[in-house]
């Protein structure tokens, strides 16, 4: 299938504010409807402090375009006509309170930027490359956002944290994040809401490791959060655990519209108890040149919608090619409209692999995999709808680990074939 990419931003300046001696200005274009946005940033300078601020505001006009991934809708149907799949859906968050300016490209006004801003308040990286020699810690409530090719670059490591209730209100927007992983570690007792990680490109992430495993970006106990319309790029080394985005105890929280390539393995999402899992939307993502599981459930999910995802073009060496592991304890999962292929791929053991209770497995296309549905436990799941073609030695279905029989297989298309039921 053909892919869309629509990037649309919109930028809304408040009041402006210099970090450093610079001043700055800067404007968006038009976004994807009939206004465009236009932002001024006013000059000041400063003394002793390094840190200059104006009180002047800019004025700021904006059309009704751009789109929004939100956190992604149930139903439609897979031949949605101009739906985005893949990176660039998401129009750029508007500019809040004070605009702290950072004005140079290294650590120390990056960090004098933070510390002049206060919740509510917006961080700007014009474009440029700066470098990051120690990890960053971010503010809460901020809205850190670059220009289009602001990149922050570290040699390895964990580039930029939050942890605590200081993660709650964080925002990203338009920034690179290059050889330096990002960590996102919510309030464990009330999780943190509000989070938003948007149009960012995440890449050559190959030695941050966090409980071991290796990871672009690591989100734990969020809530009422997004993290969409990113590319995750280079991540990860071949033949070692790692992942572009590992999401442990998360609840109510988006991820949709991204880019997964050339990285080790894809999304992973564990939650070690019931207080977590709950409501996660993952949606219109596109991935192909990875290695290994493309999107990944485990340990506990209920209510997760997995949707409209496409996955393929896995990359030579493969080792335990699977596109959807869907396997969590918890019921209501809704598996549906995904597009995955093992087309060319010689080592590609499964489709979907599916487990929990309850749940639905509907009008999936599956395609080039030595099993296209491995079911586990799923008692009183449904698997229905699907188009399964080119099913190798091991069948449409067939069993997986841990099975205990209970599932409800209706009717599929299975090379051409409408059939009803099948008995593993």
């Amino acid at each position: 299938m053909g892919f869309v990419s629509a990037c649309s931003k919109a930028s809304t300046h408040g009041d402006a504010a210099t970090s450093g001696s610079a001043s700055s200005s800067a404007s968006s274009g038009s976004g994807g409807g009939a206004g465009g946005a236009t932002s001024g940033a006013s000059t000041a300078s400063s003394g002793a402090s390094g840190v200059a601020s104006s009180s002047a505001s800019s004025s700021a006009s904006s059309g009704a375009g751009g789109s929004d991934a939100g956190s992604g809708s149930g139903g439609g149907d897979a031949g949605d006509g101009g739906v985005v799949v893949g990176a660039g859906a998401c129009a750029s968050l508007p500019m809040q309170g004070k605009v702290v300016t950072v004005a140079g490209f290294d650590q120390p006004s990056i960090v004098a930027a933070i510390a002049a801003a206060n919740a509510g308040d917006t961080v700007f990286f014009p474009a440029g490359t700066y470098s990051v020699t120690s990890t960053i810690t971010l503010k809460g409530g901020v809205l850190y956002h670059g220009d289009a090719g602001a990149i922050l670059h570290a040699s390895g490591g964990t580039l930029a944290t939050a942890s605590g209730a200081a993660v709650a209100g964080i925002s990203l927007d338009g920034l690179t994040f290059d050889g330096g992983n990002l960590i996102l570690s919510g309030d464990t007792t009330n999780f943190s809401a509000g989070v938003n990680v948007i149009n960012c490109t995440i890449q050559n992430v190959t030695d941050a490791t966090d409980f071991g495993v290796m990871q672009g970006i690591l989100v734990d106990h969020l809530t009422g959060s997004r993290f969409d319309c990113n590319t995750f790029t280079k991540n990860g080394v071949v033949n070692q655990e790692s992942y572009a985005l590992i999401v442990y105890t998360t609840n109510q929280t988006s991820f949709s519209h991204n880019l997964l390539t050339n990285t080790y393995q894809g999304f992973h999402f564990e939650s070690s108890d019931t207080t977590g899992g709950n409501g996660l939307t993952v949606s219109y993502n596109q991935a192909d040149s990875l290695l290994a599981i493309g999107i990944e459930f485990n340990k506990n999910a209920s209510n997760a919608v997995v949707e409209h995802n496409t996955l393929g073009n896995w990359r030579s060496g493969n080792a335990n090619g699977m596109a959807l592991s869907i396997v969590p304890k918890g019921s209501n999962n809704s598996v549906r409209y995904n597009d995955v292929s093992g087309a060319g791929c010689s080592t590609c053991n499964i489709g979907i692999e599916a487990n929990g209770t309850d749940s639905f497995f509907e009008d999936n296309t599956i395609d080039g995999f030595y099993n296209n549905i491995a079911i586990s436990c799923a008692t009183g799941t449904t698997f229905s709808g699907n188009v399964m073609n080119d099913a190798g030695m091991w069948g449409p279905f067939m069993k997986d680990g841990g099975y205990c029989g209970g599932e409800i297989i209706g009717t599929n298309t299975i090379n051409g074939v409408m059939m009803t039921g099948y008995t593993l």
